[in-house]
């Protein structure tokens, strides 16, 4: 580690790449999960049900791109080796756009599922659904943290990676928990 330290830079912290790992094979799960989450309704023709279940399907697309976004950003990221400084300087600044964006246009997701009406066999999924799209932007604001934090200060705050990390396995567990109930009708 760098122990020299000058006042006009701040000593820049390890990086904890595990963590960003954990993030990256959360976020693939959840764009493979979120697709099918909401998904089997059970055997319902109902009208007001197969619309709701086009709408929920376009707005999981919108999401599932932004995860695929984070997807394709991660590898660049991880490729960067610890002892590049200034490599890690243009990687963490790629990563502050990218979750910037990431952070845009989850509430642009979000918008959109809060304007659908679910029917009432669908209501505990969608509420569910809510909750992890708002866990993931959660997520998404908190790895903006992280990657601001080092662009701005120097330093790769932990405590952001883990609280991004932490946001992240709640919406998944959100998702995993309304698509139980979509799978049980």
């Amino acid at each position: 580690m760098n122990t020299e330290l000058t006042l006009a830079q701040p000593r820049k912290q390890p990086l904890v790449r595990p963590i960003i790992w954990a993030v990256t094979t959360f976020i693939l799960a959840l764009g493979l999960g979120g697709a099918t989450a909401l998904n089997a309704f059970g055997p319902e023709t109902d009208a007001a049900l197969a619309e709701y279940e086009a709408s929920v399907h376009s707005v999981l697309a919108k999401h599932n791109a932004l995860a695929a976004r984070w997807n394709g950003f991660v590898p660049t990221f991880n490729a960067v080796p610890n002892s590049d400084v200034d490599g890690l300087d243009v990687v963490f600044a790629r990563g502050s756009d990218v979750t910037r964006d990431l952070v845009r246009d989850s509430q642009a997701v979000l918008a959109a599922w809060r304007r659908l009406t679910p029917p009432e066999q669908a209501a505990e999924s969608h509420r569910l659904g809510q909750a992890a799209l708002e866990a993931t932007q959660d997520g998404y604001i908190a790895m903006n943290d992280y990657f601001s934090y080092w662009v701005t200060d120097g330093i790769a705050d932990e405590t952001a990676a883990q609280t991004g990390r932490d946001k992240l396995d709640e919406a998944a567990a959100l998702w995993q928990k309304a698509q139980s109930l979509d799978t049980a009708k």
